[in-house]
């Protein structure tokens, strides 16, 4: 149903209003919920969306607490490389090592499914 809404109206506008109100409901389901969709609907629209308020989007969301968040959320990375290269690990540079290395790898499988 959100796909239909997006194709609509706009991925971009969909996809922060679906950010937006995941981060509001709190609950670690719907937030990688809202990350799973938003990584499926890049596959099919493409990179339709303005990137950097979802670059602080996906940013929160690799700060949570619920380790399918954080999954869900590396991913997204993992899809919108795909489409930005090597330039997307630029906004990641400050984040602790240990998650470097699992975009890294996340990373490393998008290049492998090119």
């Amino acid at each position: 149903a959100l796909s239909c809404i997006a194709e609509a109206l706009s991925l971009n506008y969909v996809s922060l209003q679906v950010s937006k109100l995941a981060l509001e409901h709190k609950s670690p389901k719907v937030q990688q919920e809202a990350l799973t969709w938003l990584n499926g609907a890049l596959r099919d629209f493409g990179l339709a969306i303005n990137i950097k308020p979802h670059i602080d989007y996906i940013k929160t969301c690799l700060s949570a607490t619920n380790p399918g968040v954080r999954t869900a959320a590396i991913t997204l990375l993992g899809t919108g490389y795909l489409f930005l290269g090597a330039q997307l690990r630029m906004f990641f540079e400050e984040e602790k090592p240990a998650l470097l290395a699992q975009i890294d790898a996340e990373f490393e499988k998008a290049c492998a499914c090119l």
